[in-house]
């Protein structure tokens, strides 16, 4: 029956692409621009690796290093070794706004499964749908017949015209789960309404089928129980962290501002309630906005890629692992935004507008593709240049703790370190970092590094420390007790006690429970959360058919009036 459906949507595609055309607004109309020479940092170096895409707009890098990309005609094109090959891995029957988004199954290297989204034409005048798609994967094409048509969202009659804010992307989260992101197709109204999928971050499995611990899944019916969550105008792109989940989804604005949202379970981003900022308690605020308004406009604003920075085998300096690269269509720069602090830097400007996306390969080279000239780049790090030092930042330790300081040069290594307090070198204090004790005869100290390399030399900021008198609080989990084991479905009790060493017992507002699974020698983190209380309950949730090597974690912070917090865990077996 799939099968049917989607024979009768390549049927139907071939007329409609004579009608329809891709426009980027999808991405809010944009122009083409003359090729511009990019500015990077030092040692960074910008190259084309192919040039004769045809308005690429997603790529997807495969574990074996292949470069997959998704045109709006519907191909899927492969970039093997640097260069393009002739033969498409598949044509979809993408029409408008065309083949959204490709990739690659957990398990590729045993299943061979690759995953398209795309819209097609809905059968008639402003019609379309939208389609998951797996196929299987033979070398470098797709096995004949192999495609299975997983999942279809509704026939919906947009605005007159090409479709606009249709999103999309798709990636695999930790938990095994296949994310969607949607745009609302124009019609602002339907971002924030559960009787539809559209202007959504949706969560299905890899057959297409919906979890039922999705958030919304008893209060919806149908494919809206895909819902993960709601509130997204055209969230073209997302990303998702390697080893730790984290989900940042780039939201295009419409007048005003562009958007990095954290996925969130459940999470209302606002729109079409709110854009930008939002201090509305029952809306989730983005991690990162930016005004059209304070932008160096050489073009329509619309954010259209990110990426994590965290290949297998890092080639960046240390200052970028895990930062979170993200570019803008009509600007011709790419920025990086730290998850931990939220700091924002530029890292390349001067690119020619037309950015659609960006990944990284395991050898850490930064990809990214150019909708209006059909071609793919690719940023690597080859520096023969003078050191340069990331700024040392001042600490805070409590009494018996360890400070440490991070040189983190940039530059072409090896490189030798010689660190300073107050001027003078302190004999032995040779390496990459300084760990101090925290005690007062430091403290009043001024620190600073100076690193060489064969090119120059460089010397740092002065950082100091202080020392905190408050000491961490102390937490301890009463039950479930250590070593008990659990069936999947059974009830388990916890409790915990916490107290301030100077203050005296936390109440509990201080409490926060979690609970993570772990699967062999990685984590699915979030399984369940409770915070401000001491005790309660939990059923042992079921963990997806992952197999024996599964047990969950029950973590306890707690967190004391000035902030500082401790966490303690408990491991809990599954039994048969």
């Amino acid at each position: 029956m799939r099968r049917t459906i989607l024979d009768r949507l390549k049927s139907r595609a071939a007329g409609a692409r004579q009608r329809k055309a891709f426009r980027p607004e999808a991405l809010d109309g944009l122009e083409k621009r003359e090729v511009l020479a990019a500015v990077l940092p030092v040692g960074f170096n910008e190259s084309v690796v192919v040039v004769g895409l045809s308005a690429p707009q997603h790529i997807d890098i495969a574990p074996d290093g292949r470069i997959f990309v998704a045109e709006t005609s519907g191909a899927i094109r492969v970039v093997k070794g640097g260069a393009l090959l002739p033969t498409p891995f598949d044509v979809l029957p993408a029409v408008g706004g065309g083949l959204a988004a490709v990739t690659f199954d957990p398990d590729f290297a045993s299943n061979h499964y690759v995953y398209a989204y795309f819209l097609t034409d809905g059968g008639g005048p402003n019609l379309f749908s939208d389609h998951l798609v797996r196929m299987t994967a033979a070398g470098d094409t797709a096995v004949p017949g192999s495609e299975r048509l997983l999942l279809s969202l509704p026939t919906v009659n947009i605005p007159p015209g090409d479709p606009a804010h249709v999103g999309a992307d798709i990636h695999f989260g930790l938990d095994g789960k296949l994310y969607i992101s949607t745009g609302e197709l124009a019609v602002p109204a339907l971002a924030q309404q559960l009787s539809n999928p559209f202007g959504k971050l949706l969560r299905v499995n890899s057959d297409g089928t919906i979890p039922r611990d999705n958030p919304f899944y008893n209060k919806t019916v149908g494919i809206n129980r895909a819902i993960w969550a709601l509130g997204l105008r055209n969230p073209f792109s997302f990303a998702v962290q390697p080893h730790t989940g984290l989900i940042y989804i780039n939201d295009v604005g419409a007048a005003s501002w562009e958007e990095i949202n954290r996925g969130a379970r459940g999470a209302n981003y606002g729109w079409s309630l709110a854009e930008g900022p939002s201090t509305d308690p029952k809306l989730t605020a983005p991690v990162y906005t930016y005004a059209h308004s304070v932008q160096p406009d050489q073009g329509t604003v619309a954010i259209t890629g990110g990426a994590f920075y965290n290949p297998a085998a890092p080639s960046f300096p240390a200052a970028y692992l895990g930062q979170y690269f993200f570019e803008d269509y009509g600007n011709g720069w790419i920025d990086r935004l730290d998850p931990a602090t939220g700091a924002v830097q530029r890292f390349a400007s001067g690119l020619t507008p037309g950015t659609t996306d960006l990944d990284v390969d395991a050898q850490g080279n930064l990809y990214f593709l150019n909708n209006t000239d059909g071609t793919l780049h690719k940023i690597s790090y080859h520096p023969k240049s003078a050191p340069t030092v990331a700024t040392l930042t001042n600490q805070t330790a409590t009494p018996g703790a360890a400070v440490s300081f991070q040189a983190l040069p940039s530059g072409s290594g090896p490189f030798t370190y010689q660190w300073q307090v107050d001027g003078n070198d302190i004999a032995g204090a040779n390496a990459a970092s300084l760990v101090l004790p925290a005690t007062p005869r430091f403290s009043a100290g001024r620190f600073r590094v100076t690193v060489r390399n064969a090119y120059g030399v460089a010397t740092s900021n002065e950082a100091t420390f202080q020392i905190d008198p408050h000491l961490p609080p102390i937490a301890t989990i009463l039950s479930p007790a250590e070593g008990r084991a659990y069936r999947v479905g059974q009830i388990v009790k916890f409790a915990g006690i916490a107290s301030d060493p100077k203050a005296g017992p936390l109440p509990p507002s201080a409490f926060r429970w979690s609970l993570d699974l772990l699967h062999n020698n990685h984590v699915h983190p979030n399984t369940f959360a409770l915070n401000g209380q001491n005790h309660g309950r939990f059923r042992v949730p079921t963990h997806g058919g992952l197999g024996d090597q599964v047990r969950y974690r029950l973590d306890l912070t707690v967190t004391d009036s000035v902030g500082r917090g401790t966490t303690v865990s408990r491991v809990i077996d599954l039994r048969n």
